[in-house]
């Protein structure tokens, strides 16, 4: 039902969903899941999971704006190993959605469980997002990308609904646009030639660019992936705004990156993965998280504040304390 609350019963509802049964490989008991299509956007959704008439507690989304009008995302990777710290930062979550209407969905850079291949893992893992439902019923939507930890796992795709093994996409909102890519697979090839068709098309009508991807190129803790070598051209070349890494296990934000180097017209990469995993230390000499840039470990969740006006970024901590904020203005030349 949209927009309205109905009688909170099974019957009270409209059968608009195609819905299939399956058992996981090493599943103990069964998956239902239901795919909607048609939805209106700006909209409340309530949904009532029933299973042979039996109803569960009712749920509710709110769909993303088809206008101009602002909009929040949040940002976030590596809740693989640590199952207290994933749920206090669920909670944080939580707390962050029960307190705006305007946070449509969580996009996770990856790694959610320390081994895809196991069932176990990953019904642990869905049993901790259930804590960022909020108190009256609001569910959190993902926007997944895929880790190296999911990389083996036929169960990525299974969980999250996606077919094949590719799993890059654009997410449209508005004129804002979210490119998930993955780090898992090719990263040329046929992947690269997405991405170079995408940007080219994208940039002609997106007043915002931004990319999600797992392995990062300008890392505060690792060496750089393929990513700097075969993506970051791309991204300098159609004037992305920001970048969401993740797979470091630290908070960092980079100065404008052009070719190489500082510039005010250059490409901010921010992440890298602070959703429950154990944080490291950053190495605090390379020379992009300096004189403006930053860099700690701290357990962070992000959040991307969308307007025509601008892109305000903050990263938060599971106490709710602000660690990190910065502010992109539109590209002149888009």
């Amino acid at each position: 039902y949209v927009d309205r609350r109905p009688h909170g019963t099974v019957d009270g509802y409209p059968d608009s969903f195609d819905c299939a049964t399956a058992r996981y490989p090493g599943a103990t008991g069964f998956v239902h899941r239901c795919r909607a299509r048609d939805l209106e956007p700006s909209s409340r959704y309530f949904v009532l999971p029933a299973v042979d008439g039996v109803a569960a507690e009712e749920r509710w989304f709110v769909t993303a704006p088809a206008d101009d009008r602002a909009f929040r995302l949040l940002f976030g990777g590596d809740s693989r190993s640590d199952r207290s710290h994933r749920r206090r930062m669920n909670r944080r979550l939580a707390a962050l959605v029960e307190a705006d209407e305007g946070i449509l969905a969580l996009a996770h850079g990856g790694d959610y469980v320390a081994d895809g291949r196991w069932w176990h893992q990953w019904r642990a893992w869905l049993i901790d997002h259930d804590l960022t439902t909020t108190r009256d019923g609001r569910v959190l939507p993902l926007i997944p990308a895929r880790g190296n930890h999911e990389a083996a796992g036929r169960l990525y795709g299974a969980v999250f609904g996606l077919s094949g093994q590719a799993h890059h996409f654009v997410t449209r909102i508005g004129r804002f646009r979210l490119l998930t890519l993955n780090t898992e697979a090719s990263l040329a090839g046929e992947q690269l030639k997405w991405l170079g068709f995408t940007l080219k098309a994208e940039a002609a009508t997106a007043r915002w660019l931004t990319v999600q991807y797992h392995r990062a190129a300008y890392p505060a803790v690792k060496p750089p992936s393929p990513a700097l070598m075969h993506w970051v051209p791309l991204f300098e070349r159609y004037d992305v705004d920001l970048v969401f890494e993740s797979d470091g296990h630290a908070l960092k934000r980079t100065v404008p990156i052009r070719a190489g180097r500082r510039d005010p017209t250059g490409v901010t990469y921010v992440g890298e993965g602070g959703l429950g995993v154990a944080q490291r230390t950053p190495d605090p000499n390379r020379w992009y998280l300096k004189d403006g840039g930053m860099a700690l470990g701290r357990h962070h969740v992000q959040v991307l504040s969308v307007s025509p006006e601008a892109l305000e970024y903050r990263a938060v901590a599971v106490d709710g304390r602000t660690l990190d904020r910065a502010r992109l203005e539109p590209r002149v030349r888009r």
